[in-house]
C-alpha cells in the first residue's frame, strides 16, 4: 500500500481521539494551525472501550472527516487488562468507521509489532511482524481491524508505526530521554539498565505532530515506520544531557531485565511519501525537552512555597 498525493478540501474536519494524551494534546493546535476544523475527544468525552459510546461517534463524523486515533501509551507491565481495553477500543472504532465512513483514519501503532527479541539494523515495513507482548499484539490487532473497516467502507487508512517518543508534555515520563530528564530534576540521579549501549531511535513529539498533520492534509494511505532514521545509544543521550546541563550527574547502573537488542529503522517509505520531511536534531530536542521540564519543576517549587 502506498502514498497517493492530492489536494485535501478545505472543509475537512479533523477528529482527534485521545486528545488529552501526550501526543493528542500536541496534535490539536497543529491541526488547527494547518487550517483544519478540529475537534478533540479524550476518554472523559468518549470512552471507546464500550461499543455504546463508539456509536455516539458517528454524528461527529462526515465523509470529509479525518480521524486520528492517538492510542494511549504502553500500560505498566503490558497487562492483559490493558490488552483487553486497547483491543476493544480499536474494534469499536473500526466498527464505527465501517458504519460511518470517513475520508481518512490515521492510526498510531508501534514498532513493537515487529517484536522486541532480536536486533534488526534495517527495520522496514516489510520486516516480519512478530509481536511478543500484549501491548504489541493489541497494536497489531488494531491495524488489522482498521484495514478491514477501510476495505469494507472505502476510506483511506494511514498506519504509523512509531518508535520511542520524547519531548515536552509527557505527564509520566517513560524510560529514555524524558525519564532521564525527569530523574535528573527530581533526584539528580539516572538509572540505566545494562551498559546503555543498545541502539534505539527516538522521535521528538513536535516532529511527529508535523508529519501527522501532513498525512491528514494529503491524500495518502499505507503503513509507515515513523522514526528519525538516526539510532543512538542511551550512553549518547546521557552524554548530550551532560553537555546541555554543563555538569555531571550520577548514573546508577542496574542489571539488564531483558535481552539486549539493537534497532535501526529504515524510513525510506516515509521519506518517499513526505520528501521534504525534516527532523529536529537530537541535541536540540533534548534541550527543548529539558527546558520544558525544568521550567515546570521550578513553577511547582514556587507554588509549594506560596501555599
Amino acid at each position: 500500500m502506498s502514498a497517493r498525493q492530492g489536494a485535501t478540501p478545505s472543509c475537512v474536519r479533523a477528529v482527534v481521539l485521545g486528545s488529552s494524551g501526550f501526543v493528542g494534546a500536541a496534535l490539536l493546535p497543529a491541526l488547527r494551525a494547518a487550517g483544519l476544523d478540529t475537534m478533540g475527544l479524550g476518554s472523559a468525552d468518549l470512552d471507546l472501550r464500550w461499543q455504546r459510546n463508539a456509536d455516539q461517534l458517528a454524528p461527529a463524523l462526515g465523509r470529509d472527516s479525518v480521524v486520528v486515533f492517538a492510542a494511549r501509551a504502553r500500560q505498566p507491565q503490558h497487562s492483559w487488562l490493558a490488552f483487553d481495553e486497547d483491543a476493544a477500543m480499536a474494534a469499536n472504532l473500526a466498527r464505527a468507521l465501517a458504519a460511518a465512513p470517513v475520508r481518512k483514519c490515521i492510526y498510531f501503532s508501534s514498532l513493537s509489532v515487529y517484536g522486541e527479541a532480536e536486533s534488526d539494523l534495517d527495520l522496514t515495513e516489510e520486516s516480519a511482524v512478530a509481536p511478543l507482548t500484549p501491548y504489541a499484539v493489541a497494536r497489531y490487532a488494531g491495524e488489522r481491524l482498521l484495514w478491514a473497516a477501510a476495505e469494507q467502507a472505502g476510506f483511506d487508512l494511514v498506519v504509523l508505526r512509531l518508535c520511542k517518543l520524547y519531548g515536552p508534555g509527557e505527564t509520566s515520563p517513560a524510560y529514555g530521554p524524558n525519564g532521564f530528564i525527569d530523574a535528573i530534576l527530581r533526584t539528580g540521579k539516572v538509572t540505566v539498565y545494562g551498559d546503555g549501549s543498545e541502539l534505539r531511535d527516538h522521535l521528538f513529539v513536535p516532529d511527529l505532530v508535523r508529519l501527522t498533520a501532513r498525512f491528514a492534509l494529503e491524500r495518502s494511505r499505507g503503513t509507515f515506520n515513523v522514526a528519525s532514521g538516526e539510532s543512538c545509544s542511551f550512553q549518547d543521550i546521557l552524554r548530550l544531557l551532560r553537555r546541555i546541563l554543563g555538569r555531571e550527574f550520577e548514573v546508577e547502573w542496574r542489571p539488564r531485565t531483558r535481552p539486549r537488542i539493537d534497532q535501526r529503522v529504515n524510513i525510506h517509505k516515509l521519506r518517499s511519501a513526505l520528501p521534504d520531511l525534516a527532523f529536529t536534531p537530537l541535541e536540540q530536542g533534548l534541550r527543548e525537552t529539558y527546558d520544558y521540564y525544568a521550567e515546570k519543576a521550578a513553577t511547582e517549587v514556587t507554588w509549594r512555597k506560596s501555599t
